[in-house]
C-alpha cells in the first residue's frame, strides 16, 4: 500500500460506486476517432435535469431554449452523474459523450458559444449619420452583430485624409463574444483646397 494513503469506510464506498459505475458503463474507449475530433465530445448547449434515478446513478436531461424560456424535445436518458456531486431536479449544466457513447452531466457548466453567420440583429453601422441610433439589445432577443469604431487614423504626409476603421463583434443568443472582424477602413473626412 502506498505511504501516506488510508483508506476509510466512506473512501471504501466511493470506490465501490465508481467500479460499479465502470461495470455499468463497459470499456472506456481511450483512442480518439478519426479526423480532428477528439473524446470527449461536448454539446453546445445548456441542459437542465428533468429526473433523477439514484439507484441507477442516472438522470434525465432536456436542452434549454433560454430565450424563450422553455426545454426543447428529445428528452436525453440514461445521462450518468458524479456520484459525489448528485444533481437535482432543475439543475443545469453539460453533457459530456464519452468515447464509449456514455452521456455525462457536469453541473454549471457553460456552454461552448457557437459563432453565428448571420446574427439576428445588428447594433451600430458605418454609415455616415449623425442621428443617433435607437437599435437595442438583450439576451432573449437573439444572436448579434455590433459594428463599432475601434480606431481613427491621419496621416499628414500621406493622403491627408482621416480614416476610420471599424470591427464587427459577433456575440451568441446569451451574449457571449464568439468572433471579432478584421477592420474595414472608411474615410471620414477629406480636406479641400485652401484659398487664400
Amino acid at each position: 500500500m502506498a505511504k501516506g494513503i488510508t483508506f476509510t469506510p466512506d473512501s471504501a464506498k466511493r470506490i465501490g460506486d465508481v467500479v460499479r459505475r465502470v461495470e455499468q458503463a463497459g470499456p472506456v474507449i481511450s483512442r480518439a476517432p478519426r479526423g480532428r475530433q477528439r473524446w470527449p465530445r461536448r454539446y453546445q448547449w445548456l441542459f437542465e435535469v428533468t429526473a433523477v434515478d439514484t439507484v441507477a446513478g442516472t438522470c434525465t436531461a432536456k436542452r434549454r431554449d433560454d430565450a424563450a424560456g422553455t426545454l426543447i424535445d428529445p428528452e436525453v436518458a440514461d445521462v450518468y452523474y458524479d456520484a459525489d456531486n448528485e444533481p437535482s431536479v432543475d439543475d443545469i449544466g453539460i453533457l459530456t459523450r464519452l468515447g464509449n457513447g456514455n452521456v455525462l452531466f457536469h453541473p454549471g457548466g457553460v456552454a461552448q458559444p457557437i459563432d453565428p453567420p448571420v446574427p439576428d440583429n445588428t447594433v451600430g453601422t458605418t454609415d455616415e449619420t449623425d442621428a443617433a441610433q435607437a437599435d437595442t439589445w438583450a439576451v432573449g432577443d437573439g444572436t448579434l452583430k455590433v459594428i463599432m469604431l475601434t480606431r481613427m487614423a491621419y496621416n499628414h504626409e500621406g493622403d491627408e485624409k482621416l480614416y476610420g476603421y471599424y470591427r464587427e463583434f459577433k456575440y451568441d443568443a446569451y451574449g457571449r463574444l464568439t468572433s471579432v472582424s478584421a477592420e474595414t477602413r472608411v474615410a471620414i473626412d477629406t480636406p479641400g483646397e485652401c484659398c487664400i
